[in-house]
């Protein structure tokens, strides 16, 4: 069964909707931008790199009518942040027809080689502009250059200019050149260059420096998240969150040893049974939920991978495949750790992932009748038999650790998540009777742990314990600066910030919305809002910020005295007066500067300045705040406080 997400669906006798309120955004798309060397930003990440690299003439068609040179030049830069420039003296004498191709490829580490098939490109249609920089100097013969544009593979042009004017005054001229999408041969793009052709009989001579030379990346709108609302199904949920693949969710007995669940020496039969509630479904194989027991504790225990991990282990392995029917397999392994090559062959491999049922989704026991041998149960009471060697059972006399685990195995399946609605262990020392539909765990050495490349992390936040009355709000990425808010009802006058804590899984961002979290109204609705910048507050003593209100503070100033300080708390507020962070610089003004400080930061969107005022009379004094770094912020002016002589 597949855990899909619902748009405005009925839940109980809540509605529970969906809105999105947000600002467009402009984000970098999968273009980056190229720097080609010498620049103020390395293509090979060295800031003082001062190669020429890539740098040189692509050709010259009579070596009798033309000559070029080219150096690297630390003196000369169009700003202080780059290293230098690439030096280029041109020479045309004027004897034959002759033209001069400089530039430079792409830095890859590839190839400098145009004609190399394997010459670093990229899609110039991505692109919006080329940036270059040139001081020109000593020109005679000469007072425009005809071409500069992008290289392809195998020496073609696109030009991107037409007899670009060479300023009558040395300096250096900072061009802009946009690249026009629908110029031919854009699609592949191996370098820069600069192109000039001269007729016999014309003499010229030109010398340029060149430097801060960048393909700059178009940018594209990046859309808002989009909002999902998921009913919960109640249990212990298990998120696939991030790779590598191998990463899991465990519930498990704790690493101590107290727990007494061995079946080995009880009297018979002894039960491990779990259900499973929620699974991903057709469309993820691979996606695993696995059952641990493992000797020779307490080492073995802290093992969240036991399978793996442990040097002895009993592993039951249940997945779902294409057509959603589950399957499990039954093997052990003794004598070896950090391995698990045993699991796949038989005689330890002692069912070998033929028991099917016709889903995964339900409960499965696993009983042992003797200290050896032991069925297996499914959901449609289907049952499998198996047997342990009697040496192989042994190992197991004495403390055991137990885990439960869910585990994504493939790429495809990160982000995916399934849910077990119980957990029981009977005619143990120590039974365990787990309804983990409660909302919480009720057993004492039950402990959740996850793995996170080998390493463990407990609590991990990516499974939870969730009763019925709750949903999973979650949105896709990216989502930056965009935060979850709720109303109730949808008329109401304004949304309130969801102060939920939330989880990263797979591409989208998740928070639990437990029921006692709502409004007591009987319609809730749920959106995102990227909160803006636009205005600031001034909090006096006895003020407090209130967002959601008209004033966007709650309190009365507290009255002030001569010559004493206090503190005037300066904040970044959006629209609704709800606080963000902001470094900006704010200034005070007041009717009487005579204790107002300078210029400070703001810190996390907030400044606080320390007051005084200097009367011989009970004065009223409001304050200003204005933003020094922004100017479109919205100044704020305090309210009235008292200072008494």
């Amino acid at each position: 069964m597949t855990h899909k997400p619902q748009m405005h669906r009925w839940f109980f006798s809540s509605l529970i909707g969906l809105a999105l309120v947000s600002l467009p955004r402009v984000g970098s798309g999968a273009a980056q931008n190229v720097q080609v060397n010498p620049t103020g930003v390395q293509t090979n990440g060295n800031a003082s790199d001062t190669g020429l690299n890539n740098w040189g003439t692509y050709w010259i068609t009579a070596a009798t009518g033309a000559t070029f040179t080219i150096t690297f030049d630390a003196t000369m830069r169009s700003a202080a942040s780059i290293p230098g420039s690439v030096f280029c003296v041109c020479d045309w004498n004027g004897t034959v027809n002759d033209d001069i191709n400089l530039g430079a490829t792409l830095p890859s580490g590839n190839s400098t080689w145009l004609g190399n098939p394997a010459i670093n490109a990229i899609d110039g249609t991505a692109y919006a502009y080329l940036l270059i920089d040139i001081f020109w100097t000593n020109v005679s013969g000469i007072t425009s250059w005809p071409e500069i544009g992008l290289m392809t593979p195998n020496y073609g042009r696109v030009a991107l200019t037409n007899n670009v004017p060479i300023p009558a005054t040395p300096g250096w001229q900072h061009m802009v050149i946009p690249i026009d999408p629908s110029l031919a041969n854009l699609s592949s793009i191996a370098g820069v260059y600069l192109y000039r052709w001269q007729p016999a009989g014309s003499p010229a001579h030109a010398e340029l420096w060149i430097d801060n030379v960048q393909v700059i990346a178009k940018l594209v709108a990046t859309p808002p998240p989009t909002l999902s609302l998921t009913k919960v199904v109640p249990g212990l949920t298990q998120f696939s969150d991030t790779p590598p693949t191998y990463n899991r969710q465990n519930i498990r007995t704790d690493t101590s040893g107290t727990a007494d669940v061995t079946w080995f020496g009880r009297t018979k039969p002894v039960t491990y049974s779990w259900t499973i509630a929620d699974f991903p479904g057709p469309g993820h194989a691979g996606f695993t939920v696995g059952f641990n027991i493992t000797p020779d504790p307490p080492a073995s225990q802290v093992y969240p991978d036991a399978d793996w991990s442990a040097t002895n282990d009993l592993y039951i392995s249940i997945g779902e495949g294409a057509d959603g029917s589950g399957n499990a397999s039954i093997a052990y392994k003794t004598n070896q750790p950090s391995g698990n090559g045993q699991f796949g062959t038989a005689p330890t491999l002692l069912v070998p992932g033929n028991f099917r049922v016709p889903s995964a989704i339900g409960k499965w026991t696993l009983t042992f009748t003797s200290d050896t041998a032991m069925t297996l149960t499914g959901p449609n009471g289907a049952v499998t038999n198996a047997s342990l060697p009697a040496n192989v059972a042994a190992l197991y006399n004495g403390p055991v650790g137990v885990s439960l685990f869910s585990q994504p195995n493939t790429t495809a399946n990160i982000g995916q998540h399934m849910t077990f609605s119980s957990f029981h262990i009977t005619g143990v020392g120590t039974p365990v009777n787990e309804d983990l539909t409660s909302g919480a765990l009720s057993s004492p050495f039950l402990i959740l742990m996850s793995q996170n490349y080998g390493n463990n992390a407990a609590p991990p936040n990516q499974q939870f314990v969730t009763s019925a009355d709750a949903w999973w709000l979650h949105w896709t990425r990216p989502d930056s600066g965009f935060g979850p808010i709720t109303r109730s009802p949808l008329t109401a006058r304004f949304w309130n910030d969801l102060n939920l804590t939330t989880f990263l899984n797979g591409s989208d961002t998740w928070l639990k919305v437990p029921k006692a979290d709502l409004p007591a109204a009987t319609q809730s609705y749920f959106a995102l809002v990227k909160r803006v910048f636009s205005q600031l507050q001034v909090l006096l003593p006895g003020e407090t910020n209130a967002p959601n209100t008209l004033t966007g503070k709650i309190g009365t100033p507290a009255p002030q005295t001569n010559a004493i300080p206090f503190n005037v708390v300066v904040n970044a507020c959006d629209s609704t007066w709800h606080l963000l962070s902001s470094t900006d610089t704010v200034h005070l003004d007041s009717a009487d500067n005579t204790g107002i400080p300078g210029d400070i930061p703001m810190a996390n969107g907030t400044a606080t300045f320390s007051v005084y005022y200097l009367t011989t009379s009970q004065t009223n004094y409001t304050i200003t705040a204005s933003d020094v770094t922004t100017n479109t912020i919205t100044s704020a002016t305090s309210a009235p406080v008292t200072v008494y002589p």
